[in-house]
């Protein structure tokens, strides 16, 4: 398969590009937390209730779970 990206190597791309994007979670999650610190609010734990959601749906895909 010349100038073809392989199956394996196009998984690994794609783990590394989810691994990318967790650390930007986090990273959004510590400023979420300090811009928020300074006066929470609903607003923030709806911010984080989608979050979370979404997270979960994640993990149920990715471990082939039922909703």
């Amino acid at each position: 398969m010349t100038g073809k990206r392989s199956a394996d190597e196009a998984y690994k791309l794609r783990v590394q590009q989810i691994h990318s994007h967790w650390k930007r979670i986090q990273e959004g999650l510590t400023i979420h937390a300090t811009e928020a610190g300074k006066r929470i609010h609903w607003g923030h734990v709806g911010d984080l209730g989608y979050v979370a959601e979404k997270l979960d749906e994640i993990a149920r895909f990715i471990n082939n779970e039922e909703a």
